[in-house]
């Protein structure tokens, strides 16, 4: 008669290395670029409104890290001669410095307050950010994709600097947006932004929309 196998049991020396294993599984999927503290957004200067917007991402050394790549069909091209871009519909990629896409943003056309949709790169939703109403100051809260609410953000009344704070209402970082230091700003509506999240806050897709979120204030406030 054949013996009976007992279940496989972890001993008390394995938990450790199991839950280490699990956890460095978990943190290999972020992508490497969501994986910083620190963001610089510089935007391209496009003289021509025919010209999709494009973003430069940097690291706090200024290292590019990656960027953003709007996407342009032809009839889009030609409404923004004739549609004010605040309203029209737009759709964005955060593409790594290899050009292979992270996650992708899209917003249908608006008349009032805009829904950003942010999935990742399997094209699966991650969450969606909600432009609030406000007389003074621009606000806007994110959710999960569960619908959730995970934060929020809101600036002064120059949209210019922002502060990010969890469900809770604690900050937990900060959007500035930074000048270039010279005519360039002032001729066309290339901004510049600075994006801190604190170093407690864990990589997962919180830190994907606050990014998300900070590429889109432009597309929304200061588009013209």
């Amino acid at each position: 008669m054949a013996e009976a196998q007992l279940p496989y049991a972890i001993l008390p020396h394995e938990i450790d290395e199991h839950l280490i294993s699990s956890q460095t599984a978990m943190a290999t999927t972020v992508p490497e670029l969501f994986q910083h503290d620190e963001f610089f957004i510089d935007e391209k200067v496009q003289i021509l409104k025919l010209l999709p917007n494009t973003y430069r991402i940097y690291d706090k050394n200024g290292v590019q890290i990656g960027g953003v790549q709007e996407k342009l069909s032809r009839a889009h091209k030609l409404l923004r001669f004739f549609i004010n871009r605040k309203l029209l519909k737009f759709e964005l990629d955060i593409v790594d410095k290899d050009g292979s896409v992270l996650s992708s943003l899209k917003r249908k056309r608006v008349f009032f307050l805009s829904t950003i949709r942010v999935s990742g790169a399997d094209d699966q939703e991650i969450g969606y950010i909600k432009q609030k109403f406000s007389l003074l100051t621009p606000r806007f809260k994110l959710y999960s994709r569960s619908g959730d609410m995970v934060g929020s953000i809101s600036g002064n009344w120059t949209a210019w600097n922002f502060t990010v704070k969890d469900a809770a209402g604690n900050t937990i970082g900060t959007i500035d947006k930074k000048w270039a230091g010279s005519l360039q700003e002032i001729l066309t509506d290339a901004d510049k932004y600075h994006v801190s999240v604190n170093k407690d806050i864990r990589e997962d897709t919180t830190k994907m929309l606050i990014l998300s979120c900070a590429i889109t204030i432009d597309m929304i406030l200061k588009e013209i």
